[in-house]
């Protein structure tokens, strides 16, 4: 059964007016309090006033008979020959100017002071009475003024003071009634309008009694037609009540519909007030995807701030406040949404984070005009996420792949053999130097330690880059440079830790995967280079010119591959620094050695032939300049050693080593105190060149400039092999290393593999 409501009866038009009285009455008992606090105010104003202008002008009364008694002191004094005081003049003047001052303000309005010295403003009586009696004493008062206007404070004269006081005597006393006549004027006048005043006043106190009577009269009206009309609202209500409750009925069959919804779609719905709270009704997903409970009256902002960088945050808290933003349409709002795909973090419960993936959209919901919520969906796109970056993965692979295939075509396979297992020896030292438990205990008494690993892995990078210039291997080259300048980031920071060797370990980590990958494409052309014509390398180009170089030099002797790969990389260098050089070999070959001291060699010449073009071999300008010839030679010799040892020797004629700025140099990192500097020669100035991170340049580029190129000639030489190494420099004319090796016969080295 349904139930209509019936409209409750209009109010009847007597409790229109019953209520229009009832203001009215509240209004008027309000004016009339109002207008009673008001008059009483004014009237002790008035009083106050009127107190103090009666007893002025019943002062004017008393200053006249002062003056006539201080006259006749005066006079008194001069004829029994004695000086009138001082005082009894300045009264008489301060008395005479006091009475004029209020005569004046009386007739005319202005200022004056009271019997307390207090400023007084006084209106000009208007009443013809007083207006006539002030202008009667003003014609008594003028002479006697003037008469005492004369009088000087030290010894007035006789006459002047006899003429004065007999005139004092003959019209003070009729000033002075005068002048409380207008006293007793001013006072009547004052008691009227308090009368009036007090009138009023009464009249208004009556008008609020009546008030409040009639308030109560209109109230007890109210009160009983109020029951009347409550027991019509009764009726009614008891019909409403039927109608609401199969109203809520109904609501309750909707509500467990929705609730159903809720508990089962896959999405994260909510809405948010302007406040950014979330209210009562969101999906269970939410919770999920949130990973909290009971997310309801939670502000959005603060469940963001916990998951989202600092930076996303901000951008997200600025965003919403656009969402709210009427004056912001909303088809331009959604275009620009940064959340649309947004990595999250929550915390792990065994350590660290998890990361996520979360895609919100939104919509505004507006009402009467206004903005009063925004509906947000919220989705866990971890998945498409993760699928889409391992497609990114697998193409940007594949570009890799593609690249390093075209960057080893030319290059002949023994010597790529050669760069590969170098690289991975390179790789493999500088994984034990960056072992995660000796990071983990590094204290802060151990920052040297750290240093030193530092130092080991900048020596491998920079040596896989010096080979990877050999065989023109761009990729590695510039992946290494990229290395290398995050190592000289990390060299630079006063204070190391374990932490701040991520960025390291990661990049090792990246350069060991590729150097895997070229290996493993190594292996699958091994086939196609054997067997394709087209496949012929540059190397092999490099032998053959080498091959006539050679006749021509030394015979019909076959020139070594090292000579030839450092002639090649000499040549390469020489055109991109703008420079012009020769490499001639004398007596130098490799091949009889190992393949480990061969490769040892070979490095420390890549690095020799680096520094030498960076650093060593001028421009052809320069060196015409200076009486040379245009073209540089480095000069590759082999050299008599004992039998159980390999020497050679490496020179170029160029600018040769400068004492004086690597002496500058060395005292700047500190590797010299001030009073070594004084004392060491040249000799032992030149060892330092080959400290770690030790340059005299002033920049960094791809070739040069990094302080670590010697160092790896040094670890290789001295450390690795136990060799050892001498220089010798002209200025301006040469720089030579000589290099001793000796040959091991039974195992490979320390550090090689």
């Amino acid at each position: 059964m349904r139930y209509v409501s019936q409209a409750p009866r209009e109010a009847p038009s007597s409790q229109v007016w019953l209520t229009i009285g009832l203001v009215a009455c509240v209004l008027l008992f309000t004016g009339a309090l109002f207008g009673t606090v008001l008059v009483n105010a004014a009237i002790t104003v008035r009083s106050q006033a009127n107190i103090r202008l009666v007893s002025v002008a019943a002062r004017q009364s008393e200053l006249v008979q002062r003056i006539s008694k201080d006259l006749l002191q005066i006079q008194l004094a001069e004829h029994t020959n004695q000086a009138p005081l001082p005082s009894t003049l300045g009264d008489v003047s301060d008395a005479a100017a006091t009475f004029d001052q209020t005569l004046k303000a009386f007739m005319n309005g202005g200022s004056t002071t009271d019997l307390a010295g207090a400023a007084l403003t006084v209106a000009p009586l208007k009443g013809d009475a007083q207006v006539a009696a002030l202008a009667q004493a003003q014609n008594a008062w003028s002479p006697l003024r003037q008469k005492i206007a004369s009088f000087t404070l030290v010894a007035p004269p006789v006459a002047t003071v006899d003429d004065a006081a007999s005139y004092a005597v003959a019209n003070g006393a009729q000033i002075s009634n005068m002048m409380s006549d207008i006293a007793l004027s001013i006072e009547r006048t004052a008691t009227q309008g308090a009368k009036d005043l007090t009138f009023i006043r009464n009249l208004l106190i009556g008008l609020a009694v009546l008030c409040v009577v009639a308030i109560v009269g209109i109230l007890f009206t109210r009160v009983t037609e109020g029951q009347n009309q409550i027991r019509v609202y009764a009726s009614s209500l008891e019909l409403r009540n039927d109608e609401l409750a199969e109203s809520t009925t109904a609501l309750a069959h909707a509500k467990r519909g929705t609730d159903l919804i809720m508990e089962t779609v896959r999405q994260g719905l909510l809405l948010i007030r302007p406040d950014y709270r979330i209210e009562a009704q969101y999906s269970r997903e939410l919770e999920e995807i949130f990973r909290m409970k009971d997310l309801a009256g939670h502000n959005l902002l603060n469940i963001l701030q916990r998951i989202l960088t600092e930076r996303m945050y901000n951008t997200s808290r600025d965003y919403l406040g656009l969402l709210f933003d009427a004056k912001k349409k909303e088809r331009a709002v959604l275009r620009v949404n940064p959340l649309d795909e947004v990595e999250v973090n929550f915390p792990n419960p065994e350590g660290g984070f998890i990361s996520k993936y979360l895609g919100f959209s939104f919509r505004r919901i507006v009402q009467s005009g206004e903005i009063t919520r925004v509906f947000i969906a919220v989705t866990d796109v971890t998945g498409r996420v993760q699928l889409e970056r391992q497609l990114r993965e697998s193409e940007h692979k594949k570009e890799r792949q593609f690249e390093l295939l075209l960057g080893i075509l030319h290059v002949d396979p023994r010597m790529l053999d050669e760069f590969i297992a170098g690289a991975q020896t390179r790789t493999r030292e500088m994984n034990d130097a960056l072992k995660a438990q000796d990071f983990a205990a590094a204290s802060a008494g151990q920052i040297e330690k750290l240093r030193q690993r530092l130092d080991i892995v900048f020596r491998c990078v920079h040596n896989i880059k010096g080979n990877a210039a050999l065989l023109n291997l761009e990729y590695f080259q510039k992946t290494c440079d990229t290395f290398e300048q995050k190592i000289v980031e990390l060299r630079n920071r006063p204070i190391l830790g374990g932490d701040d060797f991520l960025s390291i370990v990661i990049a090792e980590s990246d350069l060991r995967a590729d150097i895997a990958e070229l290996q493993d494409l190594r292996e699958k052309l091994t086939g196609i280079q054997r067997v394709s014509p087209g496949a012929i390398s540059a190397f092999g180009a490099h032998v053959r010119a080498a091959d006539g170089a050679g006749a021509r030099e030394s015979g019909a002797r076959m020139p070594d591959e090292v000579v030839v790969a450092i002639r090649a990389l000499a040549q390469s260098l020489a055109i991109k620094l703008e420079k012009d050089v020769r490499v001639v070999d004398d007596g130098f070959d490799t091949r009889a050695l190992g393949p480990e001291m061969r490769r040892a060699v070979r490095d420390v010449l890549v690095q020799l032939t680096r520094n030498s073009l960076a650093h060593g071999v001028e421009t052809a300008q320069l060196r015409e300049t200076a009486g040379k010839p245009a073209q540089a030679t480095i000069l590759i010799r082999g050299l008599a050693s004992a039998p159980n040892a390999f020497a050679f020797s490496f020179r170029d004629d160029g600018r040769g080593l400068d004492p004086a700025a690597i002496r500058k140099r060395a005292l700047e990192l500190g590797l010299l105190a001030g009073d070594e500097a004084v004392k060491a020669d040249e000799s032992q100035v030149a060892r330092y060149i080959f400290a770690p991170g030790f340059t005299t340049s002033n920049g960094a580029t791809t070739d040069a400039g990094r302080g670590v190129g010697m160092d790896v000639v040094k670890h290789v030489i001295v450390d690795e092999w136990g060799g050892e190494i001498g220089v010798s420099s002209d200025p301006g004319q040469y720089c030579e290393f000589t290099f001793s090796l000796p040959i091991a016969t039974t195992a490979a080295p320390a550090g090689v593999a």
